[in-house]
């Protein structure tokens, strides 16, 4: 049996947190761990030693939030960061892959979508589907 890849999901969304604990019932390679304070509340150092990857929800619009997702980024290590944005002007799309995100998917988003990115850096692929818009 293999081990299931703990994946930190960094929201203060509900209904985010419903969503990804659907999804995530259906599959056993993801474990989720919980961080419900948001980005810009301390994320204790366990869960991000824990973490494989690592999934945040943010509003690029504020400015509190992208300042505290620069902060995080030098604690995640060599960990991928996915971030879960509404809407998000290119310089801040630039920036975000100038930090050291991995990928960036905009809201509303599917829980199994989020979760499929997860494999997909897990997996060691940094090619997107497809169907993917450029950057």
């Amino acid at each position: 049996m293999t081990h299931a890849s703990d994946v930190l999901v960094i929201s203060a969304d509900a209904a985010l947190g419903g969503a990804l604990r659907e999804a995530g019932r259906q599959t056993a390679d993801i474990a989720l761990l919980f961080h419900p304070g948001g980005v810009e509340a301390t994320v204790d150092e366990a869960l991000l030693t824990r973490a494989a990857v690592m999934v945040v929800e943010l509003d690029a619009a504020r400015r509190d939030h992208l300042l505290a997702l620069q902060s995080l980024m030098p604690r995640c290590g060599a960990r991928p960061v996915v971030v879960l944005v509404d809407t998000c002007a290119d310089a801040v799309q630039r920036w975000f892959f100038q930090i050291g995100v991995r990928d960036l998917l905009r809201r509303p988003v599917q829980g199994e979508d989020v979760l499929a990115a997860c494999r997909r850096l897990l997996s060691g692929r940094l090619d997107p589907p497809s169907d993917y818009a450029e950057v």
